[in-house]
């Protein structure tokens, strides 16, 4: 079952984070991200579902249109906005802590390296 590949790297500004890659097609997950700021490690399966997303609004030319609602100290969104059916990859939440290290145990082929100060520290 182990078909992931755990390595290192980097969630928004900066802040180390660890992640799993899948390493074949028999994986039922394309990735797994570890989100460092909630603490939380989220799975995204190859299933696609159907979501609604905000996306800007746009010209003719392919360009965001601007509100002209909205002043200038505000600080929401400039573009109009319309509601868009998309298809997304489903993703999984694991929030607790065991829970995370069980897994990554489970899929990954270099697993031993969780145990190691690199990894935890994150966690």
């Amino acid at each position: 079952m182990k078909n992931m590949l755990l390595t290192t790297g980097v969630w928004a500004e900066n802040t180390p984070t660890f992640l799993l890659i899948s390493l074949s097609n028999e994986s039922p997950f394309i990735e797994a991200i570890f989100e460092p700021t909630k603490k939380v490690l989220i799975l995204l399966t190859k299933e696609k579902e159907e979501t609604y997303q905000m996306l800007p609004r746009l010209d003719e030319a392919g360009e965001p249109i601007i509100r002209k609602d909205i002043k200038k100290d505000e600080q929401r969104n400039p573009f109009k906005q319309q509601r868009i059916s998309m298809q997304t990859y489903h993703e999984c939440i694991i929030r607790d802590k065991g829970d995370i290290e069980k897994f990554v145990q489970l899929m990954a082929v270099n697993s031993e390296d969780f145990s190691s100060e690199r990894y935890q520290s994150i966690l």
